[in-house]
């Protein structure tokens, strides 16, 4: 991501530009997989424990001069079991009937979930929810929420 952003400190009525430059280069092993094709009524199962590992992660302001941020960290999402069913969902783009996969994995200081609603008619999922928290510091770690706002597909 490269850009401007507006800074307004306190009262001052005028916004700063700063311009911004954020990189996440992300890797999966084994890939990260939340939608278990082939999907039907009724399946159930698990889904593989995935690293995922950040690297060259960073955040500079002013092309490259001061650095905010950079590192790199990992995770592992665990296994985590899964069950599919077909129901019907609304969206901003229209009601689809979907397969609606979810799944949860909780401890004491986490609750990881994935709900996914897969239409087979637009062949892509129209609505997801992924949350994975983080065990150590009891806050999220990665959340991810969106819904199909508007489509030109025709049936």
């Amino acid at each position: 991501m490269k850009g401007i952003l507006l800074l307004t400190i306190g009262p001052i009525p005028l916004p700063i530009p700063i311009q911004v430059e954020a990189n996440t280069d992300v890797d999966f092993n084994p890939t990260w997989v939340i939608t278990p094709f082939p999907l039907y009524d009724g399946k159930s199962g698990m889904f593989e424990d995935t690293e995922l590992i950040h690297t060259n992660s960073f955040i500079h302001l002013f092309w490259g001069l001061i650095p905010v941020s950079e590192g790199d960290s990992a995770w592992h999402t665990g296994e985590m079991p899964y069950t599919c069913t077909e129901e019907e969902v609304t969206v901003p783009a229209g009601t689809f009937d979907v397969f609606y996969i979810t799944g949860d994995l909780a401890g004491d200081n986490y609750h990881d979930y994935y709900r996914t609603w897969y239409s087979p008619e637009m062949g892509n999922t129209v609505k997801q929810s992924i949350n994975i928290d983080s065990s150590e510091r009891e806050t999220t770690y990665y959340a991810l929420d969106f819904e199909l706002k508007s489509t030109t597909y025709e049936s």
